[in-house]
């Protein structure tokens, strides 16, 4: 940066950022590129063990429907991962705040950048987790998630000060750069929009899925009978 750009960045981040949009910038970088593949392993090797407890058979004797079943499951597991990138949100508010004490803070800064910015990612890595596991009924979901996630790693490194686009996991690995941030915010806004619909749209092909095997394992019963 020269002199003027570094004054309108530091402008931005008392101003707009309150100082610790800055850090919150940093914090969904880095917890964007951990949700974006431990959640997909996770989410299979639990519908893995309930398939092992047979306690999906036991589900679907009582004719609970698919959808209701994987709908219950994912939001249960968006709640569960979700948790510990809130804990420490908080927790790093309350380091930012004791590390400006008598700066302007915005104490919203770290929860808008999980729900806003970390959560879509999470939400697609689960959304592959259970849409996979319908497919393949193995841990192949999660081989495939290991490749988006370094191609989408590989392509984001390219700028890692601020680098958004169609990216699975929106890069700004820089407390600087917030002009960037402001310049291109409904593009992330987009992006993040974008990912959330397309990790429902997953869910929903899970859910197809199950209905149509739970319809031939009902079908091969009544032929059997």
């Amino acid at each position: 940066m020269n002199a003027r750009e570094a004054k309108q960045d530091y402008r931005l981040i008392v101003t707009r950022d309150k100082i610790s949009g800055a850090f919150a910038r940093v914090f969904a970088d880095i917890a964007g590129l951990i949700v974006g593949i431990l959640p997909t392993v996770i989410v299979i090797a639990f519908c893995y063990a309930d398939r092992r407890s047979r306690a999906l058979a036991t589900v679907q004797s009582k004719f609970i429907s698919s959808g209701r079943r994987i709908i219950t499951q994912y939001f249960a597991s968006l709640m569960v991962l979700l948790l510990p990138v809130l804990a420490v949100a908080m927790y790093f508010t309350l380091r930012v705040v004791g590390l400006y004490p008598h700066q302007a803070i915005d104490l919203l800064a770290f929860m808008k950048a999980t729900f806003i910015w970390v959560l879509p990612t999470l939400m697609i890595s689960s959304a592959v987790g259970f849409m996979t596991y319908q497919l393949f009924g193995n841990f192949m979901g999660f081989a495939l998630q290991i490749g988006w996630w370094l191609i989408t790693t590989m392509i984001g490194s390219r700028r890692v000060d601020g680098n958004y686009g169609w990216l699975l996991m929106p890069r700004h690995n820089s407390l600087h750069n917030a002009a960037y941030f402001y310049d291109h915010l409904n593009e992330l806004l987009v992006n993040r929009a974008s990912y959330a619909v397309l990790a429902l749209i997953m869910i929903g092909v899970a859910i197809l899925i199950a209905q149509l095997r739970k319809g031939g394992l009902r079908l091969a019963l009544s032929s059997h009978h």
